[in-house]
């Protein structure tokens, strides 16, 4: 007789309940050994993740930050054009320099072609928005445009 012989035999005269026991043993441990093998890959994932995440949140940090800093410059224009003040011009470039600090924050951290293109995209408008905003709070400029309305 071979060994599968004698195993098909001895299950064979098991009682009902030895064969319930060895199925539910025979399944725990299958269940042991597929969470054992679930947790490990959930630990290597949480562990990718919280990697990338490291990196996310300060890059989301930047860009809220210079979302601040744009309000900031844009109401900073708008109150100087209702009420002129002398340390509008002040504000404005600390404003300024905040979005270049968080623009340079972001860079540090940007690593894919599209991170990239996209910051040099916003530097590139920006540009044009703070040229827009020191020109309006120039008081020449304000006088200047002051004139050409009436003349």
């Amino acid at each position: 007789m071979g060994t599968l012989d004698l195993v098909h035999s001895y299950i064979y005269k098991m009682g009902i309940v030895r064969k319930l026991g060895f199925t539910l043993s025979a399944y725990a441990l299958f269940s042991i050994i597929s969470i054992a093998v679930i947790y490990g890959m959930l630990q290597k994932f949480n562990t990718g993740l919280s990697s990338i995440l490291e990196v996310g949140k300060p890059m989301d940090a930047a860009a809220y930050k210079m979302e601040g800093d744009i309000q900031k410059i844009g109401l900073t224009v708008d109150i100087y054009l209702q009420k002129p003040h002398p340390n509008s011009r002040k504000l404005l470039e600390g404003a300024i320099a905040d979005f270049e600090q968080n623009l340079a924050a972001y860079l540090k951290l940007a690593v894919s072609e599209e991170q990239l293109g996209l910051s040099r995209n916003i530097n590139g408008i920006f540009s044009d928005y703070a040229r827009m905003g020191r020109d309006l709070i120039d008081p020449k400029s304000l006088y200047d445009v002051r004139w050409e309305i009436f003349y």
